[in-house]
């Protein structure tokens, strides 16, 4: 008889479907470096994607973690909303 444990429904929720993490790629967030954001996210090993405009531009660079914006982001406040996650 096989264990049960060994096959998980695969309606589970994963995690990373709660962090999902998008960097704003719009114009504001791209001048205040969402894109080296993005490449720094994806060099430590932390699963990041481009994402669209969130119209908060005055809180560039903006990420989405989940359903959580984080304005004014950078990597040491990425990590923080994480462990919170």
């Amino acid at each position: 008889m096989a264990n049960a444990s060994a096959n998980p429904p695969e309606n589970k929720p994963r995690l990373s479907d709660n962090s999902l993490i998008e960097v704003c790629q719009g114009p504001e967030c791209s001048q205040c470096g969402g894109p080296e954001l993005l490449a720094e996210l994806n060099m430590l090993g932390i699963a990041a994607q481009a994402g669209h405009c969130q119209g908060l531009c005055h809180e560039a660079p903006m990420v989405r973690i989940g359903e959580r914006a984080l304005a004014d982001a950078c990597v040491d406040k990425i990590i923080a909303r994480l462990a919170q996650v």
